[in-house]
């Protein structure tokens, strides 16, 4: 991609049985910079073009960081991403505290955590305030919902009015006071 005869970004990309598969994504410079002026946008948009001329059913746009506050994980969302797990991907990023402590609710409330859950994916949230200051689980799924997760769990308040619009076979509002002891006692009883 290059504007005015100068190079702003590139896509490297494959076919595979069917699926563009975007390899490799760079920018010459800034990377911000390149993004506020829309560089990576129009590699989205010709990577669209290029994919439905070439008859492509689907469009892998690899992976990211597991959380649903991550940049890179919104921006894909954007463009109609979803969430899959790769059995290709050899790492994984490990979280555990023994109880919700305050530095862990910190990191909660601003990283949300995919995690692996009875073969799919689900993700653990922290729900944010809404304009009255309460938790608000509902607010934290139009925000940060994803296709792909079979569940999000959002910690925060349980009322009705306060889950409005989110999905409730997807959604799950816990109170804090559940998960006290830990991760595996507030995903136990989330398991079907």
């Amino acid at each position: 991609m290059s504007r005015n005869g100068e190079r702003r970004a590139g896509l490297l990309f494959e076919h595979r049985q069917g699926t563009l598969v975007a390899v490799a994504l760079g920018t010459a410079g800034d990377p911000v910079r390149q993004l506020k002026e829309g560089a990576i946008a129009a590699l989205y948009v010709h990577m669209l073009d290029h994919a439905r001329s070439a008859g492509c059913a689907d469009i892998d746009l690899r992976g990211s960081r597991p959380s649903l506050d991550d940049g890179i994980t919104r921006y894909k969302r954007k463009w109609g991403g979803i969430l899959y797990d790769r059995p290709d991907v050899l790492t994984t990023t490990l979280v555990h505290w023994h109880r919700m402590t305050p530095a862990a609710r910190e990191f909660l409330t601003h990283t949300s955590l995919v995690f692996r859950d009875a073969g799919s994916l689900s993700a653990l949230a922290v729900a944010g305030p809404d304009e009255r200051g309460c938790a608000d689980p509902g607010r934290t799924w139009t925000r940060l919902g994803t296709p792909g997760l079979r569940r999000m769990i959002v910690l925060g308040t349980t009322s009705a009015a306060s889950n409005a619009g989110a999905p409730r076979s997807v959604c799950v509002a816990m109170p804090f006071s559940a998960i006290e002891s830990g991760p595996r006692a507030l995903l136990a009883p989330a398991t079907d």
